[in-house]
């Protein structure tokens, strides 16, 4: 039965522990414990061992012999081949040689060798840095809570879980993006800085974050943004607001691009700016922003008529573009309708000129009037629109689109007119009755035809 370890002796090898994986920067405990083992507890030992690039001993060998194979040769070398053989063969049990290890080249040992001080005296300062902290109960900062809120929304949240829901509107926004919140509307951010480990900032929390009156104070001339020191973004902002004393609360001035803002008053416990209660807090909110204020209206009148003169000239460009626009379709209009009545024109020249030579044609096909020959011929007359007559013999088996075409060469437009007998009344429409006969329309041996409007 092995002896009990005296207590003085664990106590020293957990502190070479710690100090192994503090130097080596290693996560893994029990790989510590074994390389410490394997070099018989030489701290120094296993820390160059493990910078030199030794694998980690295997459990199952013994640390005796684990140590004389790290350990440095004496004697001759043939000594050293024997009792590094040795115990690679007692280590394996069977007579299998251990996996050698990998040469280092020279340039990497020395480069080792050149940086150990600096990388085990920053590895130890580190080390120590931790253990003081966490023996003066200080935690490292955050970046973001645990369930990944950032420090506004991680105070906003614990504000009202350890107080109510009476506050202020919180900004749950980081503080460059409060900041510039602030800068846009014109308004100052306050900014509160709260230390949880603290019953005067908890006092504070209850006493004046839940006034009434300064709660209807903050919504209405505030941007409020506030966090725990528990967060580096909260530490950042104390160390450039200089608030030295807890709690405390910063008047900020924001801008819209450019955070962080210049601070314009600040009250803290136990400093200056009197007590820090709610009539007190109130008054002083008061008072800066009766001073400071004006600034935010002459910025808020100077970006109103900028806007106003923006908008002013974005109009008169609205309204040259229209104007502009108008005047093109004006000219667009323009050229369209002279467009249209040249091609009107140049289509009524067209169809005048077809008219003309239709008419010729027809002219030239009625021929020579055929002299009258009593019950072979027929005299029609012709009474146009004007009052005016006009007489032509036919043959009684004429066909009456000769005598349309008659009518058409005397101007008449025959698609769109009636040749209408008036005793008995009978309309002959073209084409319909063009191939009728003049005998078969009943138009022997004379007959008087008007021109009437064709509606159909």
């Amino acid at each position: 039965m092995a002896d009990a370890v005296p207590a003085t002796l664990v106590a020293e090898r957990a502190e070479k522990l710690d100090t192994f994986l503090a130097v080596t920067d290693s996560t893994s405990r029990p790989d510590a414990q074994l390389r410490l083992e394997a070099h018989g507890w030489d701290l120094n030992a296993a820390v160059d061992a493990f910078l030199s690039g030794a694998p980690p001993p295997d459990a199952s060998v013994p640390a005796e012999l684990v140590q004389q194979a790290h350990a440095p040769a004496q004697g001759t070398a043939q000594s050293g081949a024997a009792h590094a053989s040795s115990a690679a063969n007692t280590a394996t049990g069977n007579g299998a040689l251990a996996p050698p290890r990998q040469p280092q080249q020279g340039w990497q040992g020395i480069l080792r060798f050149l940086c150990l001080p600096f990388r085990m005296a920053f590895s130890f300062v580190s080390f120590l840095t931790s253990k003081l902290l966490e023996l003066m109960g200080v935690q490292p900062l955050l970046t973001a809570s645990p369930e990944g809120r950032n420090a506004a929304q991680d105070f906003a949240i614990k504000f009202e879980a350890s107080f109510g829901n009476t506050h202020a509107r919180f900004t749950r926004t980081s503080l460059v993006q409060a900041l510039r919140t602030a800068g846009r509307e014109y308004k100052f951010a306050l900014v509160y800085i709260h230390d949880e480990n603290r019953e005067a900032c908890n006092s504070f929390c209850r006493s004046v974050l839940q006034d009434g009156q300064v709660i209807r104070f903050i919504d209405e001339a505030f941007i409020f943004w506030a966090a725990s020191t528990r967060f580096a973004e909260t530490v950042q902002a104390r160390s450039e607001f200089r608030l030295t004393h807890l709690p405390a609360l910063a008047i900020v001035e924001g801008h819209p691009t450019r955070p962080p803002g210049r601070v314009i008053a600040m009250k803290q416990a136990n400093a200056f700016g009197g007590p820090m209660d709610a009539a007190g807090v109130f008054q002083w909110m008061q008072r800066v922003q009766e001073r400071y204020g004006v600034s935010l209206i002459s910025a808020r009148i100077q970006q109103e008529e900028r806007e106003t003169n923006r908008l002013l000239r974005q109009q008169q460009d609205e309204e040259f573009q229209r104007a502009l626009e108008e005047d093109r379709l004006k000219e667009q209009r323009k050229r369209q309708e002279e467009e249209r009545v040249a091609r009107e024109v140049r289509e009524a020249e067209q169809k005048e000129r077809e008219t003309r030579e239709r008419r010729a044609r027809k002219q030239e096909l009625l021929g020579e009037e055929p002299p009258a020959q009593g019950a072979v011929t027929a005299s029609v007359v012709l009474r146009m629109p004007d009052g005016s007559r006009n007489t032509r013999r036919f043959l009684r088996d004429t066909k009456l689109e000769m005598l349309f075409d008659w009518a058409d060469t005397l101007g008449v437009e025959i698609g769109q007119a009636l040749l209408v007998s008036s005793y008995p009344r009978r309309a002959f429409k073209y084409p319909e009755d063009k191939d009728m006969s003049i005998a078969e329309a009943g138009l022997t041996p004379s007959a008087m035809l008007l021109i009437e409007e064709r509606v159909d």
